[in-house]
């Protein structure tokens, strides 16, 4: 026993610390990915099991969807306060409780709860994991870890489809919960004994502490903004509220930079977007996830509805995306850290505009080897950019606020998908209205009626691919227009100025 508390001992306190702390958050990065994802394909089963509807079972996604959103940004402050391994580790067990307990589930009602309580897990770990990375490795490391990160991503989003498929048809619909415990367990374990805080954490500065009207203020924002760009929920069309909740959630949102701006412990101090290759990085990553969120949308639908795919056909469609994703991402990591993040990001992004402009030119027609083109295109292009984006953002500010930097980080890139993916439906939605909507591509008998479908949804494709090419150009134009070398770490990070605060 002596002998195994000694190599615990070497690992924690030795030169090779910062790659088993990275092995570590990696667990449970892999973990909350699949998760988020593979549900989805477990949700036809879930309405079969429990007799319900699809405005009742699209909670199962929904709430996870928005607790998550909501809770990232105090996830990440409450890490800086108490440890980044006490979040983490706190995320991991919360996580694999609520799986468990979701696998067990009898009823929707319970389930839905559940999931929401796991979401709270899994926000934990999604809001530190890249801080504690940072923490640990020095700079000139940094860009290859948060590649490798990207590459965990990449992975988990790829078998995400395939491994939830098999699990339902082997175990049924709960089993895709089942499968995080002894996975979760594991993690849990490895973090405790692995992570140290005094490695993985800044001590906060004395009497700081929780802003809690903040979190609320916060929480309303992202709220309104997200459920505003829903097109029904559980049944109740969100036309006719969206520019109310629009306006509430810009009102609210200005009253939380207000009281950010005049409170002593801000939850988010709004001053580090004074710093410019922050919020520069900070807006390219919620612009490309726009993007990328409507080629998420869309492309299954057209192979599944359009093409007539199998889900495992699409799947296995998606994966060039995925593998280049993965390979892409620590060979860009490395090359940031020896040579700049700027013109890696300009060239990241200006292949992801070069693929989806490619996109909106596939039609009905397409091969499997036409298509896999501007998908390696787009798995390199976001391959290249992400991972220095990622290291400019967190090498910018202080390192006490790397925690809510993560936050900020997954805020800006669930806002961003959430977008995407509401514009997308929204353009292919209205394109196929009159023709009777997109369920008619999975139940239209007459050969006529699905071909003008089929034309329409790819006229509609079209558009919204050329949509996030634009929508691309604006963070294209601000890698090129960045100043400095971002090499995505500075001498000494700028702090925030000062400001008159009260309690």
């Amino acid at each position: 026993m002596a002998g195994y508390w000694a190599s615990i001992a070497r690992i924690t306190g030795g030169p090779s610390f910062r790659w088993w702390a990275l092995g570590v958050v990696q667990v449970g990065l892999f973990m909350a990915v699949v998760d988020a994802s593979v549900v989805n394909i477990a949700l036809p089963g879930f309405m079969r099991q429990f007799g319900v509807g699809l405005d009742a079972a699209e909670w199962i996604a929904l709430g996870y969807r928005l607790v998550a959103a909501i809770a990232l940004l105090p996830a990440g402050r409450l890490a800086d306060l108490i440890g980044r391994k006490r979040v983490f580790l706190g995320g991991v067990i919360i996580f694999t409780a609520s799986s468990a307990l979701c696998s067990l589930a009898p009823g929707i009602e319970l389930l839905v709860l559940w999931r929401i309580i796991q979401a709270v897990g899994a926000t934990a770990i999604l809001a530190t994991y890249a801080a504690i990375i940072v923490a640990v490795f020095p700079p000139q490391e940094r860009g290859r870890a948060l590649g490798i990160g990207g590459t965990v991503i990449a992975v988990a989003t790829a078998i995400s489809p395939t491994l939830g498929g098999v699990l339902v048809q082997a175990f049924g619909p709960p089993s895709v919960f089942a499968i995080n415990v002894p996975i979760g367990i594991a993690g849990a374990v490895a973090a405790a004994l692995v992570l140290r805080e005094d490695r993985v954490s800044t001590p906060p500065r004395p009497g700081e502490r929780f802003d809690l009207f903040g979190a609320v203020l916060a929480a309303l924002a992202v709220t309104a903004l997200l459920v505003s760009l829903e097109n029904t929920i559980g049944g109740v069309a969100i036309a006719p509220l969206r520019l109310p909740l629009l306006a509430s959630g810009a009102i609210i949102l200005a009253l939380f930079v207000l009281f950010e701006l005049r409170t002593r412990w801000p939850m988010l101090d709004v001053r580090l977007f004074a710093i410019p290759p922050f919020t520069i990085a900070a807006v390219i990553m919620m612009v490309v996830s726009a993007a990328l969120g409507i080629n998420t949308f869309l492309l299954p639908l057209f192979l599944q509805l359009g093409l007539g795919d199998t889900p495992l056909e699409a799947g296995a469609e998606l994966l060039p995306l995925s593998i280049a994703l993965a390979v892409v991402g620590p060979v860009s990591g490395t090359l940031s850290d020896k040579f700049g993040a700027r013109w890696l990001v300009f060239a990241g992004l200006c292949i992801v505009f070069t693929a989806l402009v490619t996109m909106s030119f596939v039609g009905e027609a397409a091969s499997v080897v036409v298509l896999a083109v501007p998908l390696l295109l787009l798995g390199v292009g976001a391959g290249l950019y992400q991972a220095p984006n990622n290291s400019v953002a967190f090498g910018a500010v202080p390192k006490e606020r790397l925690g809510v930097v993560g936050g900020v980080r997954s805020t800006m890139l669930s806002l961003g998908l959430a977008f995407g993916t509401a514009l997308g439906e929204t353009i292919v939605v209205g394109a196929l209205a009159p023709f009777g909507g997109v369920e008619l591509l999975e139940t239209a008998l007459d050969v006529g009626v699905r071909e003008r479908l089929i034309a329409a949804f790819v006229d509609a494709q079209a558009l919204a691919y050329r949509v996030a090419a634009g929508i691309v150009l604006i963070g294209v134009a601000l890698a090129f227009l960045r100043s400095g070398t971002a090499t995505g770490q500075s001498k000494e990070a700028p702090q925030p100025a000062p400001a008159a605060r009260v309690e």
